[in-house]
């Protein structure tokens, strides 16, 4: 929790205005940035773990994508927000956050005028971004579409879409407006925000929270205890780091009943398996394999970003991940850690070092049956094929996709 978020260049090509030409390198660069980050032989240019992990959060928890938006500079700077105030004070982030074009083009807020008013950002902002949907009423949705509109993104220039973040005065609703039923005020935008960090929704926003970081660290599943104990953590100031503290320090993180509790998304698997392997995710024709996966970086599925456990529990998914592993088994990188395996004595030893290799712990009887099976089969028939094969059990291994 101490360590501090770091900043590299940005990627090449950030500023081309076809932006789909670039997208991918993006991708790579934050894929790979993940992959060196190490909690050994820290500097301070090394990536955080927790800091990267906590970026992946936000990117899910503020989801907005590429596709809608149209502007790489946008969404890159939206995103060195998420990983550069993501452990910091809630209200600057959602502040930072909230005026960024990103989120307002991706949520039509660009087109939210006082003439013709576009409730899906306002919406969301109280559902998804801060108190959740039981805490508001559909005439809070029209209020607070008023108090943002004007509030918008540059727009075509003549040659792209720019989402620069642009205020205009001109379209903005400057009547008086009755939110959660304080007294009428003329709200604007970003006015409005305080009422979730400072004012009567601060205890509901902080709930809130901390029952989206519950599900995303421990389980899918927490008490109303084990969210106020968190939510305790966060207040009074909604200090994210202090939330993070007081939910690694509970006594569910670390209770037994909770270690494999979650199903690990496509990239925090990916992310493993490259590390423990010493490979780039730009060496590995991941992309191609992301939409089976289930989780392209800077495409979110919806405004609702992705799920958490057992939303990661699917057939489809299940298939992604073979399929990547099985891409691997080809990669001169990836076999020569396996170059061995042939050569062992007997299938005990095999298994060890595949576990090993992969970074397993205590694996279950079961998986290291699985692998002695496979490499008895294989010693028997096609020796040869046990270091390209190896990558593909291994990486299937149940202990391997849970936390």
């Amino acid at each position: 929790l101490a360590v501090e978020p770091t900043t590299a260049a940005a990627p090449p090509g950030i500023d081309n205005p076809n932006w789909w030409e670039v997208t991918n390198g993006m991708r790579f660069w934050w894929v790979d940035r993940m992959i060196q980050a190490s909690w050994h032989n820290r500097t301070a240019d090394q990536p955080s773990p927790l800091a990267e992990k906590m970026t992946l959060f936000w990117h899910s928890h503020f989801a907005s994508g590429v596709r809608k938006v149209e502007h790489l500079r946008t969404m890159w700077d939206q995103h060195e927000i998420l990983r550069n105030r993501g452990m910091g004070d809630f209200g600057d982030l959602l502040h930072r956050v909230c005026t960024n074009g990103a989120i307002l083009r991706y949520l039509d807020n660009d087109l939210n005028t006082r003439e013709d008013l576009q409730e899906n950002f306002a919406r969301e902002l109280m559902e998804l971004y801060t108190i959740g949907p039981d805490e508001f009423v559909e005439s809070d949705v029209i209020e607070m579409t008023k108090a943002w509109s004007g509030h918008g993104v540059v727009g075509w220039n003549g040659t792209y879409t720019d989402a620069t973040y642009r205020y205009r005065a001109v379209d903005h609703d400057g009547s008086n407006k009755v939110l959660f039923g304080l007294s009428p005020q003329r709200w604007n935008g970003p006015d409005t925000l305080a009422i979730f960090t400072s004012g009567v929704k601060r205890d509901a926003c902080a709930r809130f929270l901390a029952t989206k970081l519950w599900r995303f660290f421990v389980a899918d599943d927490p008490t109303a205890a084990e969210i106020q104990a968190v939510a305790d953590g966060l207040l009074p100031n909604l200090n994210i780091r202090s939330g993070l503290r007081a939910l690694l320090n509970h006594d569910s993180f670390w209770s037994t009943a909770n270690r494999y509790a979650l199903t690990r998304s496509p990239i925090e698997f990916v992310v493993d398996v490259l590390r423990r392997l010493n490979i780039r995710a730009e060496d590995t024709g991941l992309w191609y394999q992301l939409d089976q996966l289930g989780q392209v970086p800077f495409e979110p599925p919806s405004v609702a970003g992705w799920g958490t456990g057992n939303y990661w529990v699917s057939t489809m998914t299940s298939w992604g991940r073979v399929g990547w592993l099985a891409g691997l088994r080809w990669n001169g990188d990836v076999h020569g850690q396996f170059e061995h395996l042939e050569d062992l004595s007997n299938a005990g030893a095999a298994a060890d070092e595949i576990i090993s290799i992969m970074g397993i712990p205590d694996p279950s009887p079961e998986t290291r049956a699985a692998l002695e099976r496979f490499w008895r089969r294989h010693q028997s028939r096609d020796s040869w094929a046990v270091k390209h094969n190896a990558v593909i059990i291994g990486g299937l291994m149940p202990e391997l996709h849970v936390a």
